[in-house]
This record gives structure tokens, C-alpha cells and sequence, in this order.
């Protein structure tokens, strides 16, 4: 299947909320994350956001991380939408999250 992976757009924020619950609620987590949420992680310079879509536009899953420079931490999270909690989606996004990692640290490595 092709993929798209792109940064979030505000205007999936319902969409992309209520996929990363139903995420969290199939690994068994009772985390809940509201739009509010979302909105005060994004509001934070060092947090990206990205969405992976099927070539029709629907919603697949997300990564998330963010780099703080200070102290040399990176941390990331991936979510899923229903039924497509699979390698390829998986190993997609893990990529893409260990490259954006990697030139973190060398964007700020002495």
C-alpha cells in the first residue's frame, strides 16, 4: 500500500484525537487526550506532529516526538488508527521518527 506522511493540519484535529484514544484503548491504555491537549502539545516549538494517510487521504496513524536539546533527549510516539496496527505502518513511522532524531542531534551537537 502507499502512504503519505505529512505534518498535522489543525483542521484533522477531531480526527487525529479521536484516532490516537482509539489507539491508546486498543494497547489497553486508559489515556485520554482531548483537543485541548493536542493544542497545548503543538504549542511547544520542539513537539512535531505527522500523519500518515493512504493515497485516498484516509487517516492510518501518527508520530509524534519531540528533541530537547538541553539535556539530549528525544521522545517519540506513534499511534494507530483501527485495523492498520501493522509492521509496515509501524517500521513507516519509526523511520521517519529515528531520522528526524538523528538530524535533531546533529543540528545541535557542538
Amino acid at each position: 500500500m502507499t502512504y503519505t506522511l505529512r505534518p498535522f493540519d489543525f483542521d484533522e484535529l477531531a480526527a487525529v484525537v479521536e484516532m490516537m484514544n482509539s489507539s491508546y484503548a486498543d494497547f489497553g491504555t486508559d489515556s485520554s487526550v482531548r483537543p485541548e491537549h493536542l493544542k497545548l502539545w503543538l504549542a511547544d516549538p520542539n513537539y512535531e506532529l505527522h500523519i500518515l494517510t493512504t493515497a485516498d487521504g484516509a487517516l492510518v496513524g501518527s508520530v509524534s516526538f519531540s528533541y530537547d536539546s538541553e539535556i539530549g533527549i528525544f521522545w517519540g510516539e506513534m499511534t494507530f488508527a483501527p485495523g492498520h496496527r501493522r509492521a509496515e505502518v509501524m517500521h513507516t513511522l519509526l523511520d521517519f521518527a529515528e531520522a528526524q532524531a538523528r538530524l535533531r542531534v546533529s543540528e545541535t551537537a557542538p
